[in-house]
């Protein structure tokens, strides 16, 4: 089992793809706090988010999440091949 953090960020994150359409109406291109798998409130940048995460909950028990209907693109590690094979040029051909 993961820790009380981790478990923390998975609450939040099921919570934030339940809701994120919802979200869009009117938090669009905001940044959404989250706590124990709510909304708490949105801010207009990422800065203002973790700053009031932090005012908030101290302890760090919070997660920041983009408004947007985009994929998340995690670089590198997003583009790998769901059998567990990294995608290189060798592969794909």
């Amino acid at each position: 089992m993961g820790s009380t953090r981790d478990r923390e960020i998975e609450k939040n994150y099921v919570f934030f793809t339940d809701f994120v359409g919802s979200l869009m109406a009117r938090h669009k291109g905001e940044f959404a706090l989250l706590h124990s798998g709510e909304f708490i409130h949105s801010y207009a940048t990422v800065g203002q988010a973790i700053a009031a995460g932090h005012s908030k909950y101290g302890d760090g028990m919070f997660s920041i999440q983009e408004v947007t209907d985009r994929p998340l693109d995690l670089g590198f590690i997003s583009h790998a091949r769901i059998e567990g094979g990294l995608r290189t040029e060798a592969t794909d051909s």
